[in-house]
């Protein structure tokens, strides 16, 4: 089967001229270590709900869950057809990924958690 032609796209941007996920994270986040178990309530609740609101706010989403060993959670950010994983294995890297999440969707020239200004992705 034939693969359809890909739309043009400008450059460091999706067909819907979105910057593709890839190039607004890095991974961070845990080894999938033997742990004792997490709970999303382990998250800091005004972290979580700066990640969840920048990211329906910009018209994607992001999914919580637990691996099936409950060793790591997941956190999945979902744009378009794209998705990007976390796997936080303890309570500091829950809020790592939220942070990293969270400052991924910030507006360019606003200052992001480590104090430097959101630029221009692509």
């Amino acid at each position: 089967m034939r693969k359809k032609p890909t739309p043009l796209q400008v450059k460091g941007t999706d067909v819907n001229g979105r910057t593709p996920l890839a190039a607004r994270f890095g991974k961070s986040g845990g080894s999938h270590r033997d742990s004792e178990k997490l709970s999303w309530a382990d998250a800091s609740p005004p972290v979580l709900a700066l990640a969840v609101s920048r990211v329906c706010n910009a018209g994607d989403a992001i999914l919580f869950g637990t691996t099936r060993d409950g060793g790591a959670l997941v956190v999945t950010v979902l744009s378009g057809e794209e998705r990007e994983k976390w796997y936080p294995d303890d309570e500091r890297s829950i809020g790592a990924a939220l942070t990293q999440i969270a400052d991924a969707y910030l507006p360019v020239g606003e200052k992001n958690s480590n104090g430097h200004y959101q630029k221009e992705v692509g």
